[in-house]
Protein backbone atom coordinates (compact mmCIF):
# COMPACT_ATOMS: atom_id res chain seq x y z
CA UNK A 1 0.00 0.00 0.00
CA UNK A 2 2.79 2.25 0.67
CA UNK A 3 4.45 1.53 -2.63
CA UNK A 4 1.33 2.25 -4.56
CA UNK A 5 0.49 5.68 -2.68
CA UNK A 6 4.60 6.59 -3.42
CA UNK A 7 4.33 5.62 -6.60
CA UNK A 8 1.22 8.09 -7.03
CA UNK A 9 3.03 10.62 -5.73
CA UNK A 10 5.55 10.72 -7.65
CA UNK A 11 3.21 10.28 -10.61
CA UNK A 12 1.45 13.65 -9.64
CA UNK A 13 4.63 15.15 -9.12
CA UNK A 14 5.62 15.12 -12.39
CA UNK A 15 2.86 15.73 -13.85
CA UNK A 16 2.59 19.05 -12.04
CA UNK A 17 6.73 19.57 -13.31
CA UNK A 18 5.60 18.88 -16.45
CA UNK A 19 2.75 21.82 -16.23
CA UNK A 20 5.08 24.08 -14.63
CA UNK A 21 7.43 24.03 -17.00
CA UNK A 22 4.51 24.28 -19.66
CA UNK A 23 3.47 27.17 -18.09
CA UNK A 24 6.62 28.86 -17.96
CA UNK A 25 7.74 28.13 -21.55
CA UNK A 26 4.00 29.81 -22.56
CA UNK A 27 4.83 33.02 -19.90
CA UNK A 28 8.20 33.64 -21.63
CA UNK A 29 6.58 33.48 -25.02
CA UNK A 30 3.95 36.01 -23.96
CA UNK A 31 6.52 38.42 -22.47
CA UNK A 32 8.86 38.58 -25.60
CA UNK A 33 5.84 39.23 -27.80
CA UNK A 34 4.99 42.72 -25.40
CA UNK A 35 9.10 43.34 -25.07
CA UNK A 36 8.88 43.52 -28.99
CA UNK A 37 6.31 46.04 -28.88
CA UNK A 38 4.12 44.51 -31.65
CA UNK A 39 0.77 43.70 -31.48
CA UNK A 40 -0.69 42.46 -34.84
CA UNK A 41 -4.31 44.05 -36.01
CA UNK A 42 -7.10 42.75 -37.48
CA UNK A 43 -8.45 44.60 -40.60
CA UNK A 44 -11.15 44.41 -43.09
CA UNK A 45 -9.87 45.33 -46.77
CA UNK A 46 -13.19 47.50 -47.75
CA UNK A 47 -14.84 47.58 -51.31
CA UNK A 48 -16.06 51.10 -52.54
CA UNK A 49 -19.34 50.73 -50.95
CA UNK A 50 -17.31 50.74 -47.74
CA UNK A 51 -15.11 53.66 -47.77
CA UNK A 52 -16.56 56.83 -45.88
CA UNK A 53 -17.13 59.25 -48.47
CA UNK A 54 -15.08 62.11 -47.96
CA UNK A 55 -11.74 59.92 -48.16
CA UNK A 56 -13.02 58.21 -51.30
CA UNK A 57 -13.63 61.72 -52.68
CA UNK A 58 -9.55 62.38 -51.41
CA UNK A 59 -8.66 58.90 -53.34
CA UNK A 60 -10.32 59.95 -56.51
CA UNK A 61 -8.18 63.37 -56.56
CA UNK A 62 -5.10 60.96 -55.96
CA UNK A 63 -5.13 57.18 -57.51
CA UNK A 64 -3.51 58.80 -61.00
CA UNK A 65 -0.49 58.92 -58.21
CA UNK A 66 1.35 56.67 -55.83
CA UNK A 67 -0.49 57.80 -52.14
CA UNK A 68 -0.27 56.44 -49.21
CA UNK A 69 -3.41 57.97 -46.25
CA UNK A 70 -4.73 57.53 -43.14
CA UNK A 71 -8.24 58.73 -42.12
CA UNK A 72 -10.09 58.45 -39.00
CA UNK A 73 -13.90 59.02 -38.18
CA UNK A 74 -15.58 58.63 -35.32
CA UNK A 75 -15.77 54.60 -34.79
CA UNK A 76 -12.41 53.65 -37.54
CA UNK A 77 -9.30 54.20 -38.76
CA UNK A 78 -8.52 53.84 -42.70
CA UNK A 79 -5.55 53.51 -44.34
CA UNK A 80 -5.50 53.39 -47.95
CA UNK A 81 -2.57 53.02 -50.27
CA UNK A 82 -2.91 53.53 -53.79
CA UNK A 83 0.14 52.45 -56.82
CA UNK A 84 -0.37 54.81 -59.45
CA UNK A 85 -1.62 54.69 -63.17
CA UNK A 86 -0.34 51.14 -64.24
CA UNK A 87 0.03 49.54 -68.07
CA UNK A 88 -1.74 46.40 -67.37
CA UNK A 89 -5.14 46.22 -66.20
CA UNK A 90 -4.71 42.61 -63.95
CA UNK A 91 -3.64 43.32 -60.18
CA UNK A 92 -4.07 42.18 -57.17
CA UNK A 93 -2.59 44.16 -53.53
CA UNK A 94 -1.87 41.90 -50.46
CA UNK A 95 -1.91 43.20 -46.95
CA UNK A 96 1.81 42.00 -45.34
CA UNK A 97 1.81 43.04 -42.63
CA UNK A 98 0.09 45.38 -40.17
CA UNK A 99 0.69 45.58 -36.59
CA UNK A 100 1.06 48.43 -33.93
CA UNK A 101 4.40 49.34 -32.53
CA UNK A 102 5.57 51.74 -30.28
CA UNK A 103 6.38 54.09 -32.37
CA UNK A 104 2.65 54.22 -34.25
CA UNK A 105 1.02 51.27 -36.69
CA UNK A 106 3.14 49.99 -39.17
CA UNK A 107 1.61 48.56 -42.41
CA UNK A 108 3.14 46.25 -45.76
CA UNK A 109 1.14 46.14 -49.37
CA UNK A 110 2.65 44.31 -51.93
CA UNK A 111 1.15 45.49 -55.47
CA UNK A 112 1.06 41.50 -57.86
CA UNK A 113 0.75 42.09 -61.61
CA UNK A 114 -1.30 38.82 -63.08
CA UNK A 115 -2.67 35.97 -61.00
CA UNK A 116 -0.83 36.52 -58.10
CA UNK A 117 -1.14 33.68 -55.11
CA UNK A 118 -2.02 35.18 -52.23
CA UNK A 119 -1.89 34.01 -48.80
CA UNK A 120 -4.87 35.10 -47.20
CA UNK A 121 -7.79 35.76 -49.22
CA UNK A 122 -9.33 37.92 -46.91
CA UNK A 123 -6.51 40.09 -46.84
CA UNK A 124 -6.51 40.82 -50.43
CA UNK A 125 -8.09 42.83 -52.67
CA UNK A 126 -8.54 42.28 -56.68
CA UNK A 127 -8.68 45.76 -58.41
CA UNK A 128 -9.89 44.03 -61.37
CA UNK A 129 -9.77 46.43 -64.64
CA UNK A 130 -8.66 50.00 -63.26
CA UNK A 131 -5.70 51.26 -64.20
CA UNK A 132 -4.84 52.44 -61.03
CA UNK A 133 -4.78 50.34 -58.76
CA UNK A 134 -5.55 51.09 -54.76
CA UNK A 135 -6.54 49.34 -51.54
CA UNK A 136 -8.78 50.17 -48.19
CA UNK A 137 -8.30 49.07 -45.25
CA UNK A 138 -10.30 49.38 -42.02
CA UNK A 139 -8.86 48.66 -38.31
CA UNK A 140 -9.61 49.51 -34.77
CA UNK A 141 -9.40 53.21 -34.50
CA UNK A 142 -5.87 54.62 -32.66
CA UNK A 143 -4.32 58.14 -32.16
CA UNK A 144 -1.24 57.25 -33.08
CA UNK A 145 0.98 57.99 -36.72
CA UNK A 146 1.00 55.19 -39.61
CA UNK A 147 4.35 54.19 -40.75
CA UNK A 148 4.12 52.72 -44.54
CA UNK A 149 7.20 50.10 -44.13
CA UNK A 150 8.52 49.84 -48.09
CA UNK A 151 11.14 47.19 -48.98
Amino acid sequence: MQKKLTMRIKLVLGILGVLIVALLIMTKCSLNNEESGKKSLDFTVCDSTRIPEELQEIIDEKKDKEFKISYINNAYMFIAIGYGEQGKTDYKITVEDLYLADDGIHIKTMLYSGKATGTDAEKTEETGNTLTPYIVIKCEKYDVPVIFDID
